[in-house]
């Protein structure tokens, strides 16, 4: 979507093809990086995402877990303006990007396209075919650019070789209620094959990611919340109370 803006600014016409019927609202926070908040400045849009609910961060601070703080990255060392991350929920910088596509006439988005094949003449790319409704739909364009995740047919159309390396671990997310006291930065935990995250996502809510094995999803279902709450609060204690408000596993995404 942020580059379908930045072409349009170029005045190019463009096309964006989603194979879901309406864009996702995923249970997590996102780090906005300094780099992607300069991207977002150009385009006229990091004012329009920080009026809304988030988190500006200026720190992160790395402890090993059950023992000492092992480093703080401290983005005040950066040359201004950028000199911190933004974190929020990605919904918000979505509905920013989606709100100023909109007014732009020569960017469509249509949804519920499923992508088929390239086309291609003498070897050269020249569009691509879709199905959407049981129809099956071109389009004539000079430049393809497939962002359909790790498994993407549009790569292995286009014949870009890849190795894909499956993770054996996966993160538990959960928005939760910030703890009175929890200060401004982010912090980290760390230990063998754990990883605990607790950013600030706005005044009020938390967004915490918790290291787990992949086979182990099951297992930690069947002991329940009240297990797993003990587990993240035994690596930061501030956590115990606010967790007891997550009471359903409904409340907690996984992240492969």
């Amino acid at each position: 979507l942020v580059l379908a803006l930045a072409l349009a600014g170029e005045g190019r016409r463009i096309v964006i093809l989603e194979a879901q019927d309406q864009f996702p609202v995923t249970r997590r926070g996102e780090i906005l990086q300094p780099q992607g908040l300069e991207m977002l400045d150009r385009l006229g849009l990091l004012d329009v995402i920080r009026k809304e609910p988030c988190h500006v961060n200026e720190a992160f601070h790395f402890h090993r877990i059950g023992g000492p703080r092992l480093c703080t990255v401290d983005y005040r060392a950066l040359g201004l303006p950028y000199n911190y991350c933004l974190v929020n929920l990605p919904s918000i910088t979505q509905a920013a990007v989606l709100e100023r596509l909109s007014a732009v006439p020569h960017v469509e988005i249509r949804m519920g396209c499923v992508f088929e094949k390239v086309i291609r003449e003498r070897e050269r790319v020249t569009g691509v075919r879709y199905r959407r409704q049981g129809e099956l739909v071109a389009v004539r364009t000079p430049l393809v650019v497939g962002a359909d995740g790790v498994h993407s047919p549009v790569r292995e159309a286009l014949r870009i070789p890849a190795r894909i390396h499956v993770y054996r671990d996966a993160y538990l997310v959960i928005l939760a209620p910030r703890p009175p006291g929890f200060d401004h930065d982010g912090r980290y935990y760390l230990g063998r094959r754990q990883i605990l995250g607790l950013f600030p996502v706005s005044d009020d809510r938390l967004y915490l990611f918790y290291l787990v094995p992949q086979k182990a999803l099951e297992h930690y279902k069947a002991r329940g919340l009240p297990a797993l709450r003990e587990e993240i609060a035994a690596i930061d204690p501030t956590m115990r109370e606010p967790l007891k408000q997550v009471r359903s596993w409904e409340e907690v995404a996984t992240m492969p």
